[in-house]
């Protein structure tokens, strides 16, 4: 969805990215986001690679501050967070993606095909609260779909109030 300024509305995509499984789903959320017409940062495959970093003679903790200053200035030029939200207890650099993205007032939405949780049929409120109360949980990407395409709506229909009162 092109915004104001000529720019596609930009999702950040967080989530664990460490097995063969996750990093296939988080490729099944991005064509389900770039289908709503919103551009993506998907770390796995637009972010930087601590392995290919140390290949490049550059220092561990060097390397990691590097991805994680990419990863400050992606999760600050983005519109929208998109927390996977699966496992009994979600990915801990997505959960600290979360926090700053809250902080920064982006709008958030999770995704939760996992019926597993921590705290007995609760999910931590710390995760939950900001989601719920920004764009919501999906629990099948067909939910986040259309999630996402009511709140390009809703981000269309602002634009178009807007030029009028011009």
């Amino acid at each position: 969805m092109v915004v104001e300024g000529g720019e596609n509305l930009k999702a950040y995509i967080a989530g664990p990215l460490f097995s063969q499984g996750e990093l296939e789903f988080n490729e099944k959320v991005d064509a389900c986001v770039r289908e709503a017409g919103i551009d993506t940062f998907l770390p796995q495959r637009d972010g930087l690679r601590l392995s290919e970093l140390l290949e490049q003679g550059i220092a561990e903790e060097k390397a990691k501050g590097m991805i994680f200053d990419l990863d400050v200035r992606k999760l600050k030029e983005t519109d929208i967070v998109i927390m996977i939200y699966d496992g009994r207890v979600p990915d801990e650099g997505a959960a600290c993606e979360l926090g700053m993205a809250y902080a920064y007032g982006k709008h958030l939405i999770g995704l939760k095909t996992d019926v597993r949780t921590l705290i007995g049929g609760n999910d931590n409120p710390m995760l939950a609260v900001p989601l719920r109360s920004s764009g919501g949980i999906a629990t099948s990407l067909p939910e986040l779909s259309k999630i996402l395409e009511s709140h390009v709506a809703q981000k269309q229909g602002l634009q178009i109030r807007e030029r009028k009162r011009n």
